[in-house]
C-alpha cells in the first residue's frame, strides 16, 4: 500500500467513525505497526467535547474537512521533513538510506506537493515549524539497540550532499559511539 496517496485512506470508515463520535459513540481504531508495516491491532476511542484529526490528508477530503471546526496546519520545513522520514526508515525501520532518499524524491515529495501542500489554504491557523533541534524519542533509542555504523555504511550516507544529512549522521555517530 501507498501511504502517500490519499488512496491509502479508507475515506467511508474515516467520515462513519467520526459521526459516530461526534454523536457521542466509542469507536474502534486500526493502529499501524510502523515496524510491521501494517495495522496491528485496534484501540477503543470514547467520544469527548473535543476531537483532534491528525494525519497527512485530513485537508485534503472536503466531507471531512467541512466536519471541522477549528482547522490547524504544522508548516514543516522540506529539510525538516526529509531528515524525519531518513532517521525513521534507516535507523528505526532499518531500510537502506540510497533507497530512502530515492523513494522519497520519487514518491513522498511529489505526492506531498500534490496530495497536500495546496490543501494547506483549508487551515484556519498555520503553525510554522522550521528548525528546531532534533531529538531522538527513548522509544527511538529501544529500536536502535542493534544499529551499528558498519550496517549503516555511515561515510556513504555523509555522501549524500543535503544539509540535514550532516545533522542525522552526527547523530547515529554520538549513538552509536555509546
Amino acid at each position: 500500500m501507498n501511504y502517500d496517496l490519499p488512496e491509502s485512506i479508507n475515506w467511508e470508515k474515516m467520515h462513519s467513525q467520526l459521526d459516530d463520535l461526534l454523536n457521542d459513540k466509542s469507536i474502534d481504531v486500526q493502529v499501524y505497526d510502523i515496524m510491521q508495516d501494517k495495522n496491528t491491532r485496534t484501540k477503543r476511542v470514547h467520544s469527548t467535547q473535543v476531537i483532534i484529526i491528525e494525519g497527512t490528508f485530513i485537508f485534503y477530503d472536503e466531507v471531512l474537512r467541512n466536519k471541522m471546526d477549528l482547522r490547524l496546519y504544522l508548516d514543516t520545513d522540506e529539510d525538516l521533513r526529509l531528515s524525519r522520514k531518513v532517521y525513521r526508515d534507516v535507523c528505526v525501520k532499518g531500510s537502506d538510506y540510497k533507497a530512502v532518499i530515492d523513494k522519497y524524491m520519487r514518491q513522498v515529495k511529489p505526492a506531498f506537493e500534490k496530495y497536500v501542500l495546496p490543501y494547506k489554504k483549508y487551515a484556519d491557523i498555520i503553525i510554522p515549524n522550521y528548525g528546531g533541534e532534533f531529538k531522538i524519542t527513548k522509544d527511538d533509542e529501544k529500536s536502535q539497540s542493534n544499529l551499528s555504523l558498519d550496517t549503516l555504511d555511515i561515510q556513504g550516507f555523509q555522501t549524500m550532499q543535503h544539509p540535514v544529512i550532516d545533522i542525522i549522521s552526527d547523530k547515529i555517530a554520538s549513538n552509536t559511539a555509546e
